[in-house]
């Protein structure tokens, strides 16, 4: 209903217009490797600001949110405007139109950039400014592998649980992701104890671990930054992911307690946090550079989160090793390290690679002849054949053993899980 009041003629208060404004990009991004775009996430669905009377025969200019809408979206330099005029030419944009009469294009400065300093474009060709741009990033990822075995293969393993992001075998459970990698053992201890569900209690931990980490890949999820992805540290991600289990398990009413180790990969820095006996090894051009220490409260008695467990995550070792192109990251619960020794498992990892040397080319040979997955399968095979053999065969759970004045021979039955990742 018209306002009485107003005269005819007189321009309306609010006035109905619409324009869309759309951003299209082919493939998939993820915030690991796409740090260029998706800076923060955008939904905007109404934008109110002043409309400037346009000059005669000129087109009204677009609202200065539109702009900061787009440069926020995408941090990348290749932003064009279309039927722009002199008042719109912005740093960052590349400006065309009838009506675009100036420039504020510097030669000198646009040389500069690709000398290692980069010049904020100002919008008034006399004034210029100077900043460092950002320091690249590595986009280093994991080609994985993963291979395990329960202790005892004729039981019938678990069938497969579509709403876990972790796989279990017997006690054990893993994850394993283009970026990360997480092991845990359940305590077998509990087997005896009515409620108690060890095998659940690790699969729910690294379940969780992983959903953290999953959560940057969502590049519409508003609760993480770029900032957030990068800063992620894996004794935190440990922390939420017991948190969460021992929740589920006071609701649900089940009792457990589990070994963790995590390991993330963000820039050129591998990240491991690591609570118990499940051991991780960084191998560089067939040699250990990094390996991780035993949490043992006595013998065969590892720290564990869990159920009336005096541990925490908090309580866990935490480690920072720097990583470049063609290293080799190796995790394992106890039942592959209590069978394989060290020596062992290098040569291994040696013998696998020579196998394919032939085939290798490249700058980085030992790169280019390790398969993940074949170093998985032949370490979890000589795992086995020591653990199943309790006569002929030494182990490092014998040596221990022995170190506490207990005769034990041969290697140690148990749930084995070993996850490879070539970076």
């Amino acid at each position: 209903m018209a306002d009485p009041l107003m005269a005819v003629g007189d321009p309306p208060v609010l006035r109905r217009q619409k324009e869309h404004c759309l951003v299209g990009i082919k493939g998939t991004l993820r915030r690991s490797v796409d740090t260029h775009f998706i800076h923060c996430n955008v939904d905007t669905d109404v934008i109110v600001a002043d409309e400037e009377e346009p000059m005669p025969g000129r087109r009204p200019r677009k609202p200065e949110e539109i702009y900061t809408i787009i440069e926020n979206f995408c941090l990348g330099r290749r932003r064009l405007e279309l039927f722009g005029s002199d008042a719109t030419v912005r740093n960052g944009w590349v400006t065309v139109g009838p009506e675009v009469t100036a420039t504020n294009f510097d030669p000198i400065a646009y040389a500069q950039s690709f000398e290692g300093t980069g010049t904020v474009l100002p919008f008034h060709p006399a004034r210029v400014v100077t900043k460092e741009l950002p320091r690249s990033r590595k986009t280093l990822e994991f080609l994985t592998g993963a291979s395990a075995i329960p202790k005892n293969p004729r039981v019938k393993a678990p069938e497969a649980d579509m709403s876990y992001l972790s796989v279990q075998v017997g006690e054990d459970a893993y994850f394993r992701r283009h970026d990360s990698m997480g092991v845990a053992d359940g305590v077998g201890g509990w087997g005896e104890v009515k409620g108690a569900k060890a095998a659940l209690f690790s699969r729910k931990v690294m379940h969780y671990a992983s959903a953290q980490l999953e959560a940057f890949d969502d590049i519409t999820n508003v609760d993480y930054d770029i900032k957030d992805y990068y800063g992620i540290q894996p004794k935190s991600v440990l922390q939420r992911a017991y948190d969460a289990t021992m929740e589920d398990a006071a609701k649900d009413g089940f009792l457990g307690s589990t070994t963790a180790l995590l390991c993330i990969l963000r820039d050129d820095e591998l990240r491991v946090c690591t609570l118990g006996d499940c051991t991780l090894m960084v191998i560089r051009d067939g040699e250990p550079i990094f390996r991780t220490e035993e949490q043992q409260h006595s013998f065969n008695f590892p720290f564990q989160l869990g159920t009336g467990s005096q541990d925490g995550p908090a309580d866990a070792q935490s480690a920072v090793v720097k990583v470049r192109e063609g290293d080799l990251v190796i995790l394992g619960s106890d039942g592959v390290f209590d069978n394989v020794f060290d020596e062992d498992l290098l040569d291994i990892v040696r013998a696998t690679a020579a196998a394919r040397r032939a085939l290798a080319a490249g700058p980085h040979p030992f790169l280019s002849a390790v398969d993940p997955q074949r170093v998985a399968d032949a370490v979890l095979a000589r795992a086995r054949e020591v653990a199943e053999d309790s006569k002929q065969a030494t182990s490092p759970f014998q040596q221990r053993a022995i170190q506490e004045g207990l005769y034990y021979q041969g290697g140690k039955l148990d749930d084995a899980t070993i996850l490879t990742g070539l970076i």
